[in-house]
């Protein structure tokens, strides 16, 4: 399987994403042992190539039509169409007539209900105070918009007055693309459950999340601790041995299995972010996020992951860890794998980096 690997993104980025993207297209190509291609390229246009993509492929955007390719092109993930790829197929529309965008799966986030939070995906500033208001009833919201990530584009609203000077002051061209309002957890942590398949080594994770703060003082993710199997998620279950650890993946499971049956899901990169916490009225709730079917802030560690099974097959597991670090450009100590250490020109002085931190033998 070995093949060129080569980057593909598009527009103007920020400079820690694009050498973040290098540098992780550098290690899969040491791990697949193939040439890295300096040069980036459209997704389809180079025949023998492993695209490493920056964002999600979204099918529907090409002029030509791509000729057949599976998870085994590309590390990352594809969809038809550009919603699918973002927070809002998540939850469900407010009412039968609310906007949505063409192609929108209504079948998809109906058979999630049970998996996810309560919350609604809006278009129009009318369907956000609709959506808004049923939900304030139970008690604080979370408005997010549908392209946000790091922890950035939300806000948390409490009362009726907040939602309409939130609404406001939002840019009518901002609706289009979607918000996603849902209920807010209290005392909650976020949990990462994922796979990721890189030739024949496929692993499946389970870990926690951890917050910081930017350089504006805002909170920000700050990276993942992961605990890698080899194998699909009935391994990983199996290896964790806590029912609560199961109920979380599993919950990722659902979501997974889903994507792939409702929305033609291709991908070889699959993470999902499952939040544990408190609802409104104190009840302990279990419900995933969103997905990422693209490269995401605990990719480094994923890769140590792999990398460690492919040198050692004997191995049961591996605990490994991603860190975004903000207001310092030194590398940690003992990183293995540096992503971006210097001064960003939008999010200031900043360090991403990884390192393999356990390793467990049967």
């Amino acid at each position: 399987m070995k093949k060129n690997v080569v980057l593909s993104y598009k527009g103007e980025q920020a400079v820690h994403k694009i050498a973040t993207l290098i540098n992780l297209g550098r290690k899969l190509a040491e791990i697949k042992g193939c040439p890295f291609l300096d040069a980036p390229a459209e997704f389809g246009t180079i025949a023998g190539c492993y695209y490493v993509p920056l964002e999600t492929i979204i099918l529907d955007t090409h002029e030509k039509p791509l000729k057949a390719f599976d998870h085994h092109d590309l590390f990352g993930g594809a969809v038809p169409h550009e919603f699918m790829a973002t927070k809002i197929i998540t939850h469900p529309l407010v009412a039968e007539a609310a906007q949505a965008p063409e192609n929108w799966r209504y079948d998809f986030s109906a058979r999630l209900k049970e998996t996810v939070l309560d919350g609604f995906s809006v278009f129009t500033a009318k369907d956000l105070i609709q959506a808004a208001e049923i939900l304030l009833t139970k008690g604080r919201i979370r408005i997010k918009a549908a392209q946000a990530d790091g922890g950035h584009g939300q806000t948390v609203i409490a009362d009726r007055q907040a939602l309409h000077g939130f609404v406001d002051l939002l840019e009518p061209a901002s609706l289009t693309g979607g918000y996603v309002v849902e209920e807010n957890m209290e005392h909650a942590t976020t949990y990462s459950v994922g796979q990721v398949l890189v030739d024949h080594i496929q692993i499946s994770y389970f870990g926690t999340q951890r917050l910081t703060t930017d350089n504006r003082e805002e909170p920000a993710y700050g990276g993942t601790r992961l605990w890698a199997v080899q194998g699909g998620w009935s391994d990983l279950i199996g290896w964790l041995k806590d029912p609560a650890a199961a109920r979380i993946v599993l919950s990722g499971k659902l979501y997974d299995d889903l994507a792939h049956d409702e929305l033609g899901l291709v991908a070889s990169r699959k993470n999902y972010d499952v939040l544990v916490g408190a609802d409104g009225v104190g009840k302990r709730k279990i419900g995933v996020l969103e997905q990422s079917w693209r490269l995401g802030g605990a990719t480094s560690a994923e890769l140590l992951a792999v990398e460690a099974f492919r040198r050692d097959p004997s191995l049961a597991a591996v605990q490994v860890s991603s860190f975004e670090e903000f207001g310092r450009t030194e590398p940690a100590a003992k990183a293995d794998l540096i992503c971006f250490a210097g001064e960003d020109p939008q999010e200031g002085p900043m360090i991403k980096y990884s390192r393999l931190e356990a390793r467990y033998h049967v």
